[in-house]
């Protein structure tokens, strides 16, 4: 069990996006904040210990690819205002955004529901994860044919998927460290090994 509740099976790699997206930055933010707001919004998502949560420390501002502190300091406010600051026993301050929490959890039950629905829970693994229900239009779409299964992996086959997709995506945390000029360990938020 993660801490914030969440399994790691249950952590999600992807979630929808569309033009009814409440994930979008509010209107009332600056063109530039809107840039701020995206990345704290990816930062919260990819934040593997609390997926949805960021811990609010002091360097939150390089997080949101903000070159200087001065500057962040004279124009958080907007953003912090939209964001949300909640405090977690016995970890601290996390900054958050409710609406981000919202899809995250109604993406979790969508994907406990297809699990339980499987015939073969143990052969179901990661693919699962990218196999989210899209908006109603997409939904309605029935296949003409294919009333085949296809056969699940095998473990050790699964096993190999997973291992890869787990190095895919410490090279993509790494890659996002180094582009905002962190260690893994501090972008993580967490000992990395």
């Amino acid at each position: 069990m993660r801490e914030g509740g969440a399994e790691e099976k249950d952590v999600l790699t992807w979630i929808p996006r569309g033009p009814h997206d409440p994930l979008r930055p509010p209107k009332t933010l600056k063109d530039f904040q809107r840039s701020w707001f995206e990345e704290l919004l990816w930062a919260m998502f990819d934040y593997a210990p609390m997926q949805g949560y960021l811990p609010a420390t002091s360097d939150l501002f390089s997080l949101a690819g903000v070159h200087r502190k001065d500057f962040w300091d004279a124009n958080k406010s907007e953003l912090m205002a939209v964001l949300e600051v909640v405090q977690v026993a016995g970890r601290g301050e996390f900054v958050t955004y409710p609406p981000l929490l919202r899809v995250i959890a109604e993406q979790r039950k969508r994907l406990r529901m297809r699990k339980s629905r499987s015939p073969d829970k143990e052969n179901v693994g990661s693919s699962l994860s990218l196999s989210f229900d899209f908006d109603s239009e997409v939904q309605n779409q029935k296949p003409e044919v294919s009333t085949v299964r296809a056969k699940p992996p095998s473990s050790a086959k699964l096993k190999e998927r997973e291992r890869k997709e787990r190095a895919a995506n410490l090279e993509q945390a790494k890659k996002q460290a180094a582009r905002r000029g962190l260690t893994l360990e501090q972008f993580m938020g967490r000992k990395i090994g």
